[in-house]
């Protein structure tokens, strides 16, 4: 059974108090929180200019000296508000490239995707065919780093795109009016901002660069957008606009005390999982609830551009922590276990999917497998990038 962000959020509480005969306890976690958000977001900020600076430092201290991945040859992936309007164009013409070319995906009816049209949708349904393997399960983290890093190859090596990804800073912009941010205030160097509500499950995004982007896959039945898909297992073509209902309120645990948190408190890889989507602060799923509209639909809402923005940002919080300690936490994986109990509760398919080091990651047909063990550090193998 396919949940939305929604529903798992609103389980997790029962879920979490449910596994009393579990080594952590979420009310003492659930107490930490509460101190946390009283703490001054300054000193929290302050700190997390610090882990960025020893995140730095150790990257570059951890740079193989005979490898290709240089200093200077790394992708510089920066927050939007901070890229110049030259890179922001430069991204918006890349993005529009992949949406333009065509898709590698099979449309077989019986076998295929059949609503699959461009190079974007191959993403799309990578994302799809995963989507009850790689959430809620030990894959998060791994998976959407090389998921992310296929999407920027793709940009730059087919569409010719000069800069590394953005990223959106969760806690950079909570004091301000979000329809000024920069990534949703319309501007020409916006990714556009919220949706107009036309109907009960529609919000289309009718202004800005992104007016007249199309999303083409899903929904499924029942779940949100402006015009129900042709199949009932949303892989029918249905164009149709991005959907965005903003609530702010969901971004309360996303501030900087509660990103630090997950860096400093998050001893070993299980609990850096469930610090990240099972448990407060749960980093990840509360921007997929605050954006709404298209991203409530877990299955395909990778088709928004923003969804690339988010997970960038869950990147790079990864990359911090792992910083931390390199040799220990890119050589450890969450136990299955650890959300056994979680998805059983919430309707996700069990067992939950255990990989190791050499396990496939797999995204899709078109795509070229890696090793976990390949996609475990940002600097080697078949990475090499930095956060700025």
């Amino acid at each position: 059974m396919l949940a939305d962000w929604t529903s798992l959020l609103f389980l997790s509480s029962a879920v979490l108090a449910a596994a009393g005969g579990h080594s952590y306890n979420h009310a003492a976690l659930h107490a930490k929180r509460q101190n946390a958000d009283q703490q001054d977001q300054t000193a929290a900020k302050a700190r997390w200019g610090q882990l960025q600076q020893e995140y730095l430092d150790s990257l570059r201290a951890n740079l193989e000296p005979e490898g290709t991945c240089t200093w200077d040859t790394m992708t510089v992936r920066r927050e939007w508000g901070d890229m110049s309007s030259e890179a922001k164009q430069d991204y918006l013409r890349a993005i529009h490239c992949l949406k333009e070319l065509p898709g590698k995906t099979d449309r077989n009816e019986q076998t295929g995707v059949p609503g699959a049209r461009s190079r974007w949708d191959d993403f799309t349904v990578a994302h799809m065919r995963n989507v009850n393997d790689v959430h809620r399960s030990p894959w998060l983290a791994v998976w959407h780093r090389h998921f992310v890093a296929t999407l920027e190859k793709a940009m730059q090596e087919e569409c010719g795109y000069k800069y590394g990804h953005p990223y959106w800073h969760w806690s950079k912009y909570l004091d301000q009016d979000v329809n000024t941010w920069p990534m949703f205030d319309n501007s020409p160097d916006s990714i556009s901002g919220n949706g107009t509500q036309t109907g009960p499950l529609c919000a289309c995004v009718n202004e800005g660069p992104l007016a007249n982007w199309t999303v083409t896959l899903g929904p499924y039945p029942g779940s949100w957008g402006c015009s129900a898909n042709p199949r009932d297992d949303g892989l029918g073509y249905n164009p149709r606009c991005i959907d965005r209902t903003f609530q702010p309120s969901n971004l309360k645990s996303n501030e900087y005390s509660d990103v630090v948190f997950v860096i400093d408190n998050s001893t070993d890889a299980d609990s850096f999982a469930r610090h990240v989507e099972m448990e407060q602060p749960s980093v990840h799923n509360y921007p997929h609830i605050f954006m709404g509209g298209t991203q409530i639909d877990v299955t395909f809402s990778s088709q928004d551009p923003w969804f690339f923005f988010h997970h960038c940002m869950l990147e790079y919080v990864f990359n911090l922590w792992q910083s931390r300690d390199w040799d220990g936490r890119t050589t450890s994986l969450p136990n299955a276990d650890t959300f056994t109990e979680y998805r059983r509760t919430t309707g996700w398919a069990l067992p939950v999917p255990a990989p190791t080091l050499d396990s496939t990651l797999w995204l899709q047909e078109v795509f070229e497998n890696i090793t976990v063990r390949e996609a475990m550090w940002p600097n080697k193998n078949l990475y090499c990038y930095r956060y700025e």
